[in-house]
């Protein structure tokens, strides 16, 4: 990271930058060119390590290159604001952001599924709901196991 000074290295701050952003854009291997999908997300720590869970159709071209390829880079930003100079050179903008890559599974349990949509709620209301395993059934889940993650914050 070039900016050093504006990385931020402590889970707990990561984890409020997490909590404050509502959208995940997933990036996907394509043919041909990446393929980037904008999508809410829920997440726990596992392991000292944030674990992402995200909801879409049982079908689809998300699902098609996520079976092909697993493998996915993510993006989530928040907090903007725009801080204005004296002179164009001198503006700026706040921002926070999270970027990583991972892994993406496919989440099977019906338990897990449940939990795993509980979770995108969580985040997304700040409330607590129950999914039953008969509401989960009706969408696919994915589990996004994070393998690189860096967070940046300019002030």
């Amino acid at each position: 990271m070039r900016r050093k000074e504006r990385q931020v290295t402590d889970m707990e701050q990561i984890c409020g930058v997490i909590n404050r952003c509502k959208v995940l854009r997933l990036g996907l291997n394509a043919p041909g060119a990446p393929y980037i999908v904008p999508m809410n997300f829920g997440c726990v720590l596992e392991g000292g390590s944030p674990v992402f869970y995200l909801h879409c159709a049982k079908e689809g071209r998300k699902v098609e290159l996520l079976r092909a390829n697993p493998f996915a880079g993510f993006e989530m930003d928040g907090s903007h604001a725009l801080k204005e100079g004296d002179s164009p050179c001198a503006y700026s903008y706040c921002y926070e952001s999270v970027v990583g890559t991972g892994r993406v599974t496919f989440v099977e349990s019906a338990a897990e599924k449940s939990r795993a949509l509980e979770s995108i709620l969580r985040h997304q209301t700040g409330r607590e709901m129950s999914v039953s395993e008969a509401q989960a059934a009706s969408v696919t889940v994915l589990r996004l196991e994070v393998e690189t993650l860096s967070c940046k914050r300019n002030p």
